[in-house]
């Protein structure tokens, strides 16, 4: 089957197919562009297929090793904005799908769109210990220590939390060190500000 919008552009000079057949019509320039590395390079660089099982009305068809969800939310993370809104990733499957998938293509630019969609305060707030797992387990560390700074709000001994398989125990324990380590110091810093109880009334009486 054929992708949809923007991904069945009459222009299109290559075709990606996903692992469950869906055929993505895309821009070589998009891609090569967005990929840090030279993996894209490389793969549109390899001698034209003989074979007609490996062209598409005239286009070279590459199959890749992502299923058509992540291969989609990947290609929207490399298009312009114009052409393409951000996606939403909202499922940890989904999350680590495609931070696997940037890793492999070398695109950096969706690794970073990523953690911005994930780790927004607003949802860290309401879901930091998920998202804990999805940045440990993807080696983001700015992300990793922004939502450990967040899981601060949850209990010291969390119940069981969407994305738990991701992370190892050793995770998980360092991340209740992380719980104890900030109750300590909060604790020892509380007994250095008992001035600001005896120091307000001082003020009051001569004021």
């Amino acid at each position: 089957s054929d992708a949809l919008l923007p991904f069945d552009h009459s222009k299109a000079d290559i075709i990606l197919r996903s692992s469950d057949n869906v055929d993505f019509r895309v821009f070589e320039l998009f891609l090569s562009l967005a990929s840090s590395g030279s993996f894209f390079e490389t793969m549109f660089e390899l001698p034209q297929p003989a074979s007609q099982n490996d062209t598409k009305a005239g286009l070279p068809l590459i199959s890749v090793s992502e299923d058509n969800q992540t291969l989609d939310t990947s290609l929207r993370f490399c298009y312009p904005s114009t052409l393409a809104d951000d996606p939403c990733l909202d499922e940890v499957d989904a999350a680590v799908s495609v931070l696997n998938a940037a890793r492999k293509y070398q695109v950096d630019r969706i690794e970073r769109k990523v953690g911005q969609s994930l780790y927004n305060p607003k949802i860290l707030a309401t879901d930091s210990l998920r998202r804990f797992a999805i940045a440990r387990h993807s080696r983001l560390e700015d992300e990793t220590m922004l939502a450990a700074k967040y899981t601060l709000h949850e209990p010291l001994i969390p119940p069981h939390f969407s994305g738990v398989e991701l992370i190892t125990a050793s995770d998980l324990l360092s991340l209740l060190q992380y719980h104890q380590k900030c109750s300590i110091a909060t604790e020892v810093l509380g007994k250095y500000l008992f001035w600001i109880n005896t120091i307000g009334p001082r003020r009051a009486r001569h004021g």
